[in-house]
């Protein structure tokens, strides 16, 4: 299934059928619940009339009969709230996202400026993989402590992604292999297998729960008198807690089949995109190889590995029960549908390591560019000419739509030439916190001296003079970067400087907003790198609001005006790519075009905020009719895709870089 929004669909019906399932577990689970407490009370008594009134009468039998209402919603509700409360307690440990699970596991993460050759080689990986797809970088992680071949991916989104690989990785496998392991991960990110992931893992935890709290009664009352026990009629809790642990144990048994249907065909289809990804499905089989030719496979030694196991690229487990509720396909299996000459020979790992390629550094940048003006409070069309990259590019809707969520090698080798053409001394800069929050100022330095000078004093009033000293070392370079390279550049920096503390990160965004807005007017590049910042710094401004009150059509009209007008030199232009893009959005009630002065960037911040809240239906119309609003001329330039993506991305949508999209003819 090549379509990302199918995907999506798809994601949110195993979901539902998730919860449904989940559901049905757990009214098997009550009833089983009340059974036990039934029959215990009924064969010790209780001491109480049926009625749950007490008798007075410590030593007289009071059987409880087969059915007793009180009693049963007494016990669906403590049921209930117990395995509610065990899996809100989980989905609160793992708010953070991927990188919960990361440290859950183990896992240490890998420093942006880190300096060991493997970490480094692992780093660009995922940044290239990131930005060919569309995505924010994740979270990087390895897990110091497994000698094993293994990895994974986790998050509710893209946004809070984190991914992880065994130290054994790192060692063992080439970056060709490494690279299609990685592909496997981000295609689960990519298909919305990760929010269901962690999902069940949470639910999973709230019928655990129950087990626990039956070992607890056991345990507890295990010391209990035995004269006064007989004296009262014999105590109930012992018998309650082993039925509860029993009643769990089944819980987990069928959580854990559930647990295992979802997840492996879901790692065929992973396997199938990653190969799509790269082109190259040598890499990821080799992978595989090495696994199956490891002792212990790619175990995972961490004691929480069990609960996590559907998160893996390989079976992370070794036991009589993990391969009874396997959530893997065979590594065979998957071995042959990627080698179909795979002859079962495996590589003899137990001593041979691979040394990590050493080749991160990155070449420097040859080529100019230039910085574009502001547009607000009346969008103008750029003038200047569109990107050697972006040329004649193809901007047909459903060509653009098919590779959303899919990207290619042609992506994947755009963004690669992207990064390795920015400058040594911009790149290192991306990696180093302290560096990277002055490489961003530096790229909102304007060109105009007054400007500029007023942005230097704005530095030095937050900063010190020592700051913008440093700042102004990155302005030559930073001034010379190509159009085209600024956003991947922004999106490496952006992953750094999460690292930062709460108060700094505030700071950043605060000083984001006065330096764009010293020459009274925002760029189209200053709001889209404001907003880049601040959806991946301060996530809880984008929290989602309640009961939309505007008509999707009402938001789509500012949207597609705005591309309409920065696309175009003139009204006539501009109706003509409006018109193009409500064609394609195929709302009746959409309305004509909007004038330049109503389609700034405020209007268009908060149409995006809305238009994020509606179904996947909506989004994809919107994505086709932004793309034909734009392609009008057949021609994209940098400011143009450029705001594409960041409709894309406020839309959640991961959108690869426009000029690798295939050409026509």
């Amino acid at each position: 299934m090549n379509d990302f929004f199918a995907r999506q669909d798809q994601a949110r019906r195993n979901t539902a059928w998730l919860v449904l399932l989940y559901g049905l577990c757990v009214a098997l689970i009550i009833v089983s619940v009340y059974a036990v407490i039934a029959f215990s009370l009924g064969t010790f008594g209780s001491g109480k009339s049926n009625s749950g009134v007490s008798s007075g009468r410590e030593d007289e039998f009071q059987a409880v009969r087969l059915w007793e209402p009180q009693l049963f919603l007494i016990t669906a509700g403590a049921t209930i709230l117990l395995i509610g409360a065990g899996a809100a307690g989980k989905f609160i440990a793992l708010r953070e996202g991927g990188a919960a699970i990361a440290r859950m596991l183990g896992g240490e993460p890998v420093p942006p400026d880190t300096t060991n050759p493997a970490e480094r080689q692992l780093r660009n990986v995922v940044e290239e993989m990131a930005i060919a797809s569309g995505i924010p970088v994740p979270q990087i992680f390895v897990l110091p402590g497994e000698g094993g071949i293994n990895a994974f991916a986790a998050g509710f989104s893209p946004r809070d992604a984190a991914v992880a690989v065994t130290r054994g990785s790192l060692r063992r496998l080439t970056r060709d292999e490494l690279q299609g392991v990685i592909a496997h991960e981000f295609s689960h990110l990519l298909n919305g297998d990760m929010g269901m992931n962690l999902r069940l893992l949470a639910l999973l935890n709230g019928i655990l729960l129950l087990y626990i709290t039956g070992r607890v009664l056991l345990q507890s009352t295990r010391f209990t008198s035995s004269s006064r026990s007989e004296k009262k009629g014999g105590n109930p809790l012992p018998m309650i807690g082993l039925g509860l642990m029993v009643v769990g144990l089944i819980g987990v048994f069928f959580a854990r089949l559930i647990q295992s249907a979802i997840s492996r065909q879901r790692e065929f289809l992973a396997d199938a995109a990653a190969v799509q990804f790269t082109r190259n499905p040598a890499g990821l089989a080799g992978a595989l190889k090495k696994i199956a030719g490891l002792p212990g496979h790619g175990v995972i030694a961490s004691p929480d590995a069990e609960n996590a196991a559907h998160l893996f690229f390989a079976s992370g487990l070794d036991s009589f029960w993990s391969r009874l509720f396997t959530t893997h396909p065979p590594l065979e299996a998957r071995i042959r549908r990627l080698d179909p000459a795979f002859d079962g020979r495996l590589p003899d790992l137990a001593e041979s390591e691979v040394e990590a390629d050493d080749e991160s550094a990155v070449a420097a940048l040859v080529g100019g560019g230039r910085r574009d003006r502001g547009i607000p409070p009346r969008l103008q069309p750029d003038a200047a000419p569109a990107s050697p990259w972006l040329r004649n590019v193809s901007l047909a809707p459903d060509q653009v739509l098919t590779h959303v969520g899919v990207p290619l090698p042609e992506h994947m080798a755009q963004a690669a030439a992207l990064l390795a053409a920015l400058p040594a001394e911009l790149m290192t800069a991306a990696h180093y916190p302290g560096q990277a929050v002055n490489l961003v100022y530096a790229l909102l330095l304007d060109a105009d001296p007054g400007v500029r000078e007023k942005q230097c004093r704005l530095l030095t009033e937050s900063h010190g003079a020592s700051t913008l000293e440093q700042v102004l070392q990155f302005t030559e370079a930073t001034a010379a970067l190509p159009p085209e390279a600024r956003l991947p550049l922004a999106q490496i920096t952006a992953a750094t400087l999460r690292s930062l503390p709460e108060a700094e990160r505030d700071r950043l965004l605060d000083n984001l907003d006065r330096l764009a807005g010293a020459d009274n007017q925002i760029s189209l590049f200053e709001y889209m790198l404001r907003r880049l910042f601040l959806r991946q710094l301060r996530p809880a401004s984008f929290t989602a609001p309640g009961r939309r009150k505007t008509p999707p059509a009402d938001d789509a009209r500012i949207v597609l005006s705005t591309l309409a007008w920065v696309g175009s030199a003139d009204f006539p232009a501009a109706e003509r790519a409006y018109a193009a893009g409500h064609r394609e959005m195929l709302l009746a009630n959409l309305g004509s075009l909007l004038p330049a002065d109503l389609c700034g960037l405020g209007p268009l911040d908060g149409a995006l905020e809305r238009l994020a809240q509606s179904g996947t239906s909506v989004k994809q119309r919107l994505v086709a009719a932004c793309v034909a609003t734009i392609g009008t001329d057949g021609l994209a330039t940098v400011e143009e895709a450029e705001l594409l993506r960041a409709v894309a991305d406020s839309l959640d949508i991961p959108l690869p870089p426009l000029a690798a999209t295939p050409r026509e003819g």
